[in-house]
C-alpha cells in the first residue's frame, strides 16, 4: 500500500495513492518528414520571446516561449 501524508504542527491526513498501468508499451514511431516539417511550421508560429544576450556569443538568445526551461530545438528543412 503507497501512501503519501501531509500536514502541519503534528497534524496527519493520509491520502492513498493512486493505481498507474504500468503495463509496457510500444517506443513511439520514428517521425517522418512530413512530421518534421508540421512541427517547424508549428514552432515558427509560436510568439517569440525577449531574452538576454548569450554571454559567451554576444549575440541575442533565440527562445520562442519565455515560460519554457528549454529552448526549442531547431528541425532541419
Amino acid at each position: 500500500r503507497k501512501c503519501v501524508a501531509f500536514g502541519a504542527e503534528g497534524s496527519e491526513e493520509v491520502h492513498t495513492a493512486d493505481e498507474w498501468d504500468r503495463t509496457p508499451t510500444e517506443p513511439a514511431r520514428k517521425l517522418t518528414y512530413q512530421d518534421l516539417l508540421e512541427l517547424k511550421e508549428i514552432q515558427r508560429s509560436l510568439p517569440r520571446a525577449n531574452q538576454p544576450c548569450d554571454l559567451l556569443s554576444g549575440r541575442p538568445s533565440r527562445h520562442y516561449l519565455s515560460a519554457v526551461p528549454i529552448g526549442l530545438l531547431p528541425l532541419l528543412p
